[in-house]
């Protein structure tokens, strides 16, 4: 598997939602987001939630989940991946509470 960190890097620059749109719309991503995640293998779910919902460092995370952090850089990877095929195009963005 090739992971592509410019995708990553685009998502990171994409506002989490526009100013036209509707909370209708904001929570109908939720929604599809959140049954999309509970299709992920639960370390996947859980590696994702840790590095992009809740910030946490690649490594802070691997000792959270007694994983290495290579391990953990694969697993977003993968997660990021599968949600792509699931038809998610802005999986992460979605994840991110306002800071």
């Amino acid at each position: 598997m090739t992971f592509d960190s410019g995708v990553v890097e685009q998502w990171n620059e994409r506002p989490t939602h526009t100013a036209v749109e509707q909370p209708e719309e904001e929570l109908a991503t939720r929604r599809e987001l959140a049954a999309a995640l509970e299709k992920l293998n639960p370390t996947l779910r859980d590696v994702l939630l840790l590095t992009k919902r809740d910030g946490l460092s690649y490594a802070a995370a691997a000792r959270e989940l007694n994983l290495s952090v290579h391990t953990v850089k694969k697993y977003v990877a993968r997660a990021l991946s599968i949600l792509r095929t699931m038809g998610q195009e802005r999986p992460v963005s979605s994840l991110w509470r306002p800071r």
